[in-house]
């Protein structure tokens, strides 16, 4: 097939397309009052040689291929839109529209009334890798088969080239500029624009991670195991680009329902307690992670269901698990420890075991001998091993179990208290 076929067979696909879906849509607004007439005047408004034209006149006002629309910043705004081509070498921890390497290119628009052409110039040309409008800038004779007059093929070609050629550098009042002084009435001129890629890529991970039939989320859904990592993003702001017709503003803002996901950028707040935990149950209590304890109750279970022995590599895994489990605990004892007073046990009903390790006056004022220290640390690891067996449902307390989860954690807290004497 010639390339003057294809276009033919393109443009006729997209126009028979859009007729049916205006047809529908009119169908669905005006319900039982939708007649012949309104269907005609549809057709008519699509019929080619009027609808080329009409292509042709509004070319200069389309962007096609953009990365940053401008009306995503005001709606109403009649700036350029652009794509961010200039290769960044500096911040590439951060994510940009360079660093994603996004793979979305919006289609932008001066007036919503033009959303219909931009489609048509984006019309994707079945068996290439072109879109419709660049095929058609391409060669005049790509409209041969629609008419005989050169002049006007010339026209439509020239004109729809525009779209793809550099254009001339301009904003709006609208555009919500930004005046950075630089010296006596010298300025720089910034103009915020949201990246649309960017903003369809973000759009695209938050459905996904919201996706019910998502393996990850149905096992989180069921408390249980996934080798893949659940992703969630909490307290995310929307903002509307539109309240209806989303498209007006471009293409993939349609595609996502005029919204932009806006990421929480507030720090953590501070919460001190004015009384902090003084029994280690609380202590751990606070540092419980259900998922953590699912895990070494999943692994468990399979070499049970197995009659798997725990050789050196599940022994592995169980230690990476239970040294997260003992981390835990020690990040909330340093945290009591960190956020109160030298002291501060005095006034309380503490064990000795458990006050040494929460505050910080006992281990700079007082000498603790071998035997005790070894004996403190063996009372809290009893603790600890009694919780972990609650928590994956080991209600028999098997002790070839508590003797591993012993094992696995001597080291972690022998290393931790030598960092709390060392303070």
């Amino acid at each position: 097939m010639t390339n003057t076929m294809i276009a033919k067979q393109a443009i006729d696909d997209f126009l028979t397309q859009k007729i049916q879906k205006t047809i529908e849509k009119k169908q669905r607004s005006l319900k039982g009052k939708f007649g012949e007439n309104d269907k005609q005047k549809i057709i008519d408004n699509y019929e080619i040689f009027s609808w080329l034209d009409k292509v042709a006149e509004n070319a200069e006002n389309i962007f096609l291929n953009v990365s940053h629309v401008a009306k995503l910043t005001h709606s109403s705004s009649q700036a350029m839109s652009l794509k961010d081509s200039i290769i960044s070498t500096k911040n590439l921890h951060l994510i940009s529209n360079q660093t994603i390497n996004s793979q979305f290119l919006d289609s932008g628009y001066s007036s919503a009334a033009l959303s219909p052409i931009a489609e048509f110039l984006s019309f994707p040309v079945s068996g290439t890798n072109k879109q419709l409008g660049e095929l058609l800038a391409e060669d005049e004779q790509n409209f041969s088969q629609i008419t005989e007059d050169k002049s006007k093929r010339e026209y439509w070609t020239n004109q729809i080239k525009q779209v793809y050629q550099s254009q001339k550098i301009y904003s709006h009042t609208l555009a919500k500029q930004i005046y950075i002084p630089i010296g006596i009435d010298e300025y720089h001129l910034v103009s915020p624009m949201y990246s649309s890629s960017l903003a369809h890529e973000i759009a695209l991970a938050i459905k996904a991670s919201k996706d019910k039939t998502n393996p990850v989320n149905q096992a989180k859904k069921q408390n249980k195991w996934h080798e893949e990592t659940y992703v969630f993003y909490p307290n995310i702001a929307t903002l509307g680009v539109t309240k209806s017709m989303h498209q007006n503003v471009s293409s993939l803002n349609g595609q996502r329902n005029g919204l932009l996901h806006l990421f929480p950028s507030l720090p953590p707040k501070w919460n001190a307690s004015p009384m902090p935990p003084t029994r280690i149950g609380d202590i751990l209590k606070r540092s419980y992670q259900k998922e953590l304890f699912e895990q070494v109750k999943y692994l468990i279970d399979v070499f049970n269901k197995n009659e798997l022995f725990i050789n050196h590599d599940r022994r592995l895994l169980l230690k990476e698990l239970i040294e997260k489990i003992v981390s835990n605990i020690c990040d909330e004892i340093m945290l009591i420890r960190k956020s109160q007073p030298a002291g501060w046990s005095e006034n309380h009903q503490i064990p000795e075991y458990l006050a040494i390790l929460i505050d910080t006056q006992i281990l700079q004022t007082q000498t603790l001998s071998q035997p005790q220290i070894s004996a403190y640390l063996d009372e809290l690891k009893s603790e600890i091993v009694q919780w972990i067996s609650k928590h994956i449902g080991d209600d028999i307390r098997t002790k070839s179990l508590e003797e591993l989860w012993l094992k696995m954690m001597t080291l972690i807290l022998q290393d931790f208290y030598q960092i709390l004497k060392a303070e």
